[in-house]
């Protein structure tokens, strides 16, 4: 299992570390793990839950509305997105999450 950064996750997601942590404080959107010095880490899943919501949030639909859905549906609204659109970020995005499942 990969443990990544806050920053690793930034530059994966393209969405500013200050804004997932306001997003975790505001929404409880991420709950990330902590190591024992306190820093935030994050593991597979956990980069490809931010990558729908990095691919929602980009296309346009409102933070508020990602955070009232769960995870299932959170999956289900981004693969419905992905179907109607298929920018470049989103193609990076899923070739990411093929990667973590190949791993």
């Amino acid at each position: 299992m990969n443990h990544f950064s806050i920053r690793d996750i930034e530059n994966l997601s393209g969405i500013k570390a200050h804004t997932l942590r306001i997003w975790e404080q505001r929404y409880q959107l991420l709950i990330p793990k902590r190591k024992e010095s306190k820093h935030r880490y994050y593991d597979n899943e956990d980069l490809k839950h931010i990558l729908r919501i990095s691919h929602l949030y980009h296309n346009g639909v409102k933070i508020s509305r990602i955070a009232s859905l769960d995870q299932s549906m959170i999956r289900n609204l981004a693969l419905e997105h992905t179907r109607s659109h298929l920018p470049a970020p989103l193609l990076v995005n899923q070739l990411i999450e093929a990667s973590i499942d190949f791993d």
